[in-house]
């Protein structure tokens, strides 16, 4: 709400009223865009907004409910105070109360990270440590169990991400965590007021996590044909990250991994020398589904981190990720874009005959135990077909469709 005082004063009670400090004016010379701005910042969650008209152009002294653009639509050119996108000097105050540094803010320091939804929550997974507090988008919640979260709501719901920020910040102080680490939204419409929060709340300690990398994941049935995608990837300078290598990787020296497998399964996975015998594992999970699932769940809740940490330490901006279960793992979240690979059911049994030269009989039954080609088809953003007769073909077909990709992934971008 902007209210017409009777004096020239800034309103200083709760801030569930949005305030107008200036000179009284008559009712028809406010729009209605800016009458509405009370019920609008109930409505919403946040802080209420507050706007000094005295001053030409007007000045946005605290972001709120009513979006800056919708200001801007109503009042013309209205500027920015810098108590909301930067942490003030020594010496310098805010001008309008809510503002002061570290407002609101758990009794654990706060890293805010800004950047794009996808590579923010790869940057967390990157720098957060194993006993750090999360706050993040609801679609990336489940890259960080074993954490403590709170989900801000899903990276595109302003509103919900709105309605949760305060409640994010507070409950921290209940738990032990020593740091917490926060993805933030852009500044776009109700995002200026979420991220104002957020970064009041860290002292204005902020990193941004945009390194200009495109990283898009691959998945598909043995024998659909990735491989093809894969190379195209590679001949476009990308680093291609095979997901069942790094895992093999981690059970050499990744301690925490392998004090949840002993946990799991006991000593009897592990040689004399301390190696995990990965056929004994097999041999345990393949005749009981309890056992997978436990399986999947320790590694997926490690995986992701060590992904991240590879990403984050390739010079190349392209980066491929290889995974059979991108999408049980939550790989596919932090992905600009997720491609199935697909094929006729008899291609794929020819093709795993000749590759791994197996029976028919043997081909099938690894085919059958795999999810279908609908269920990829329905979880990607992308797919590519591969039922070309040959492998010069389908790399032909596929290094087009990789810059296809490409490409709309940096439309996408610049807009």
């Amino acid at each position: 709400m902007i209210r017409r005082p009777p004096r020239s004063t800034l309103d200083r009670s709760s801030a569930a009223s949005d305030v107008y400090k200036g000179p009284a004016i008559p009712d028809m010379d406010i729009p209605s865009v800016v009458k509405s701005v009370a019920r609008v910042s109930r409505q919403v969650g946040v802080e209420s907004t507050i706007i000094d008209l005295t001053v030409t152009p007007p000045q946005l002294l605290r972001p709120g409910g009513l979006p800056l653009e919708s200001l801007r639509d109503a009042l013309g050119e209205v500027t920015v105070d810098k108590a909301v996108t930067q942490k003030m000097n020594d010496g310098e105050k805010p001008r309008a109360p809510g503002m002061k540094y570290r407002h609101y803010a758990p009794k654990a320091p706060v890293t805010v990270v800004t950047g794009g939804a996808k590579a923010s929550a790869r940057y967390l997974l990157t720098h957060a440590g194993e006993k750090s507090g999360i706050i993040c988008f609801d679609e990336f919640a489940r890259l960080f169990d074993g954490h403590i979260v709170h989900p801000l709501g899903a990276s595109g719901d302003k509103r919900a991400q709105a309605q949760h920020v305060f409640d994010a910040l507070r409950t921290f102080d209940e738990t032990n965590v020593g740091e917490i680490w926060a993805q933030c939204p852009d500044s776009k419409g109700l995002g200026l007021a979420i991220g104002n929060r957020l970064k009041k709340a860290a002292g204005f300690h902020v990193e941004d996590a945009d390194d200009g990398k495109i990283v898009i994941g691959i998945t598909g049935g043995t024998g659909a044909g990735k491989t093809s995608l894969l190379r195209a990837l590679e001949r476009k300078g990308a680093c291609v990250l095979d997901c069942d290598a790094v895992y093999h990787e981690m059970l050499k020296d990744d301690e925490p991994l392998l004090r949840a497998l002993r946990e799991a399964f006991g000593d009897v996975i592990f040689r004399q020398d301390g190696s995990v015998d990965i056929h004994a594992i097999g041999l345990i999970v393949f005749k009981d589904r309890k056992k997978l699932a436990e399986l999947d769940a320790i590694v997926h809740e490690r995986i992701p981190r060590a992904l991240a940490q590879k990403m984050a330490a390739t010079n190349a901006e392209i980066i491929g990720l290889d995974a059979i279960k991108l999408i049980e793992s939550g790989l596919g979240a932090i992905c600009d874009a997720t491609v199935a690979v697909t094929a006729p059911e008899e291609m794929r049994v020819k093709r795993i005959m000749v590759r791994d030269s197996i029976t028919e009989e043997y081909a099938r039954s690894r085919i059958a135990a795999q999810k279908d080609a609908d269920y990829f088809r329905a979880q990607c953003d992308y797919e590519f077909v591969n039922d070309l007769p040959t492998a010069e073909k389908a790399e032909h077909a596929a290094e087009v469709y990789i810059n296809t990709i490409i490409n709309n992934l940096k439309e996408e971008t610049e807009r």
